[in-house]
């Protein structure tokens, strides 16, 4: 015999008038409802005469039942319960965890018995690599007073702020570096120069003997860490020589102080014993080369390939309206365009892919804000230099920024780079 289902059972409904007979004629619809388990909305005149009901013509009962359990009443609240308890009686049966931990071990119980693979470590491939770095925006000699700008950048902070980018190169990678060149891109701004005028500069011999001296420092150390260490030099607006350029100039820019530096490293390199270190210096305004069939281009940023301040409008389209003009120069003269373009000058590190496929790698500082960026409405700066690696398909790898973040009191880099003392008696 089939269970018969359970309907809700309505208990009582609110009188609708003070008439006594038509409440009586309600109560008793509900009575015979709950009796024959049937809502009393649906409860048909034939089944309510059976049981005894006290209204005699079905249109009268038609009109009474309506009245009182019409879909806009009591009929809605008798569907809601129903609701309710169906919805209770799911959630007892689902909503409990025991369900969850009944149904997920008869889903395990389908599936054999996984035999794990635990990770066994494997010698590395061989994979050609080279470490870039980016060298710029050094601004040595500048000699930045506490008093004045709020930071102090002397001839110690400089030596510490190297030791820190020496530290950050010597350290990278150190399991790859049997298959590792080091590719050193110097971008210029390595002296501050006398171009803003009177300033507490040392003079611009000074700025260049320590220039030469803290490169000089930083080249030693890397070459006792890298098999093969390629320099690819170009000046930057600082470096020039302002008798020849009183203003920034487009012809012969390789005339410059920077020029002189990476001349005389390059002289007492190259006379150096198993020498691993090799100079590019070219009268171009701009740096070129190739990496794994990749090709990088590299400049200063002040002049020919300039882009937009990032610092104050990220102008994507004009960053990439300038790289799509150089490359559509190197297509016209039967080259391939370069992968990579690499600036400083703007004190803005940032690293940006761009829609041509190229990417921009913008290098930042090494002196902290001074004055004639604090007249210009700059107030801090992101000091450090960028570095990345590249492999074969990758032309800019893993991306990191070295930074120095001032002040410098950490007296252990002195051993790493020195100041020379005799620019501490020229201090005097």
């Amino acid at each position: 015999m089939a269970k018969t289902k359970k309907v809700a059972q309505v208990k009582e409904v609110a009188a609708p008038s003070s008439n006594s007979r038509n409440w009586a004629h309600s109560r008793r619809i509900i009575e015979i409802a709950n009796t024959l388990n049937i809502p009393p909305h649906n409860l048909p005149y034939e089944k309510y005469i059976e049981q005894g009901g006290l209204i005699t013509t079905k249109a009268a009962y038609v009109v009474a039942r309506n009245q009182f359990f019409g879909k806009v009443s009591l009929a809605n609240d008798w569907e809601l319960r129903s609701v309710k308890q169906r919805q209770g009686q799911l959630e007892r049966e689902l909503g409990s965890f025991q369900y969850y931990l009944r149904e997920a071990q008869r889903v395990a119980e389908i599936y054999e018995p996984v035999k794990m693979m635990p990770y066994i470590p494997k010698k590395h491939s061989i994979v050609e690599r080279a470490v870039v770095v980016e060298l710029s925006d050094w601004h040595i000699g500048a000699n930045l007073m506490l008093e004045e700008a709020g930071i102090k950048f002397d001839a110690e902070a400089e030596a510490r702020a190297v030791a820190i980018i020496a530290n950050g190169i010597i350290s990278y990678k150190r399991d790859h570096r049997d298959e590792t060149r080091l590719v050193l891109v110097l971008l210029g701004d390595f002296i501050e120069n006398m171009i803003h005028g009177i300033s507490t500069a040392d003079p611009v011999e000074i700025q260049e003997a320590r220039a030469f001296d803290l490169l000089f420092q930083l080249l030693w150390h890397l070459s006792n860490h890298f098999v093969e260490i390629d320099i690819y030099c170009t000046g930057g607006n600082h470096d020039r020589d302002l008798l020849i350029h009183p203003k920034p100039g487009v012809r012969m820019r390789w005339a410059n102080k920077a020029t002189q530096i990476y001349a005389n490293l390059a002289h007492v390199f190259s006379r150096c014993e198993k020498s691993n270190i090799n100079f590019h210096i070219t009268k171009k305004p701009n740096i070129e080369f190739e990496l794994f069939g990749a090709r990088y281009y590299g400049g200063h940023g002040d002049n020919f390939f300039k882009v937009p301040n990032p610092g104050k409008k990220l102008d994507m389209a004009a960053v990439e309206l300038q790289t799509m003009r150089n490359n559509n120069k190197e297509t016209r003269e039967g080259r391939k365009p370069f992968d990579v373009f690499m600036t400083g000058h703007l004190h803005r590190p940032t690293v940006s892919y761009l829609n041509d496929g190229s990417c921009l790698v913008m290098n930042g500082p090494l002196i902290p804000v001074d004055m004639f960026a604090q007249s210009i409405g700059l107030q801090t700066a992101r000091c450090g230099q960028m570095m990345f690696e590249a492999i074969p398909g990758h032309p800019v790898g893993d991306v990191r920024l070295i930074r120095v973040d001032y002040p410098l009191k950490d007296k252990s880099l002195d051993k790493i780079i020195k100041v020379n003392p005799i620019f501490e008696k020229l201090a005097e």
